[in-house]
């Protein structure tokens, strides 16, 4: 006889989450608690997991290209370490002028990261420092990570599944033009949470890139510290850099680096 299971499935779990990040939004002290009970690097991974899982099923069962876009919430130029990080599903969608499109999932809303959690992709566009091509580690330095676009390219990435299931290197440039994403004109205008890619954004460090297969989770609040000292790789994420998280190319689960 078939042992029945019981347990949520990875959409509930899901649902549970975001649920979860809306009530901690309302500031109900219980689900503070919760969240609380939460707060480790290893919880986040959890999270970013799940969301993983959701987004290689609804690409193997569209047959399209899905992923996950982690970006900030729009706020002022000078001060991209406020924001808030979310996670947003996006879908394939291109169109005659714009191949690599990409856009927001139909009725899937952001899920804010944990309060004290953000991630961070491995490079960045060199010309917003002067350099030719992307920087990755090797030539990061305590000044460059403390210029307000590199740090908010570095916190706008995407991960992408194919129509079989497995992790896609593909360009990723997400407009929409809607309530979620937008030009920096509209949302500065409160139309749209989100900035797309557009060529007027790219001096912020929003332009169109190659979606990735791994990442950095780190506390934020401890970033933060370490940048108003000056020294947000020596201080910081130096400790992170050594253990990166990477994306299984055949199964889309998460490895930590050792």
């Amino acid at each position: 006889m078939a042992i029945r299971r019981s347990g949520l499935t990875l959409v509930e779990l899901l649902v549970v989450v975001a649920i979860i990040a809306a009530m901690v939004g309302l500031g109900l002290p219980v689900m503070k608690a919760v969240l609380r009970s939460f707060q480790s690097e290893d919880s986040t991974a959890v999270l970013v997991q799940t969301a993983l899982n959701s987004a290689r099923a609804m690409a193997m069962g569209q047959q399209r290209y899905v992923g996950i876009r982690f970006q900030q919430a729009y706020c002022p130029p000078k001060s991209p370490t406020e924001a808030r990080q979310y996670l947003i599903f996006i879908v394939y969608s291109p169109d005659a002028d714009l191949a690599s499109r990409f856009r927001a999932v139909r009725g899937l809303e952001p899920i804010p990261l944990p309060e004290w959690a953000a991630v961070m992709d491995m490079e960045f566009s060199g010309p917003l420092v002067g350099r030719q091509g992307p920087v990755g580690p090797g030539e990061w330095d305590d000044k460059v990570l403390s210029d307000p676009d590199v740090l908010r390219d570095l916190a706008t990435f995407s991960i992408v599944f194919g129509p079989s299931g497995r992790l896609a290197f593909k360009e990723v440039c997400v407009r929409d033009a809607g309530q979620l994403f937008n030009s920096i004109s509209k949302v500065q205008g409160g139309v749209g949470m989100f900035v797309q890619d557009d060529p007027d954004a790219k001096d912020l460090g929003l332009a169109k890139e190659e979606s990735r297969d791994r990442f950095l989770i780190y506390d934020r609040q401890a970033f933060n510290e370490a940048l108003r000292r000056g020294r947000p790789l020596s201080d910081c994420l130096n400790m992170v850099l050594q253990r990166p998280w990477y994306v299984n190319p055949y199964s889309g689960n998460l490895v930590r680096g050792r």
